[in-house]
């Protein structure tokens, strides 16, 4: 199997961009945020809605637990391109996922970094609302619902995440953001493994953007 990491601040895309690799592409995707929120762990819960990090520890836990049983149930197959989005986030984190990849024999093939602009990074939060049933974001800027604040895929009412909309907690991602950036960038820069988008365009100007990048 290839892993495709994507890593990149709240709001630059990264699972819309997914979500199209997924439909056009024919990725599989793998969303730790939704990973998470499945294991309805009240701690783990409780951390998210906060917009704080995980354990590195827990995440490996889950991670593990889910990866392990999609290859038991064939939803996942060793042939497969995965696009792996929020599974990077700090240096410890980082050495437990390739210790993980390493034993469920996953190949990294590339790194993706989404750059944007912080200022950006703030407008895109405040404009985001998400599926509290199925987890499918969606932004009424730049992707909107199709038919009011409802989602297009089960027709639940939009939500805000507290973190999205809180300013207090919207600068400590963006800082928690960059504190592991250059940690994570380095590593795999040094494999050859990282490439990077310019994530500031429209969906579709994003999507060549990340197409280029990864030649597929």
């Amino acid at each position: 199997m290839e892993a495709f990491i994507f890593y990149g601040p709240p709001g630059s895309g990264k699972d819309t961009q997914s979500r199209l690799l997924e439909k056009r592409k024919g990725f599989k995707v793998f969303v730790m945020g939704d990973v998470l929120r499945a294991s309805k762990d009240p701690a783990v819960l409780d951390v998210l809605r906060r917009g704080e990090l995980i354990a590195p520890e827990v995440i490996y836990d889950v991670a593990f637990k889910h990866l392990k049983d999609s290859f038991k149930n064939g939803s996942l197959k060793p042939s497969d391109k995965v696009v792996f989005n929020g599974i990077l986030r700090s240096r410890k984190q980082m050495e437990l996922i390739e210790k993980l990849f390493k034993e469920l024999g996953i190949k990294i093939k590339k790194v993706v970094i989404f750059n944007l602009d912080d200022n950006l990074i703030v407008d895109r939060l405040k404009s985001r609302y998400m599926c509290p049933k199925c987890g499918r974001i969606y932004n009424i800027k730049t992707k909107p619902p199709k038919r009011g604040l409802v989602c297009d895929a089960d027709g639940t009412k939009l939500i805000q995440r507290d973190d999205d909309i809180n300013p207090k907690a919207i600068q400590k991602r963006i800082k928690l953001y960059h504190k592991n950036q250059k940690d994570i960038t380095e590593h795999f820069k040094d494999q050859n493994k990282v490439v990077f988008v310019d994530a500031s365009g429209g969906v579709e100007d994003v999507y060549k953007n990340l197409i280029n990048a990864l030649g597929v």
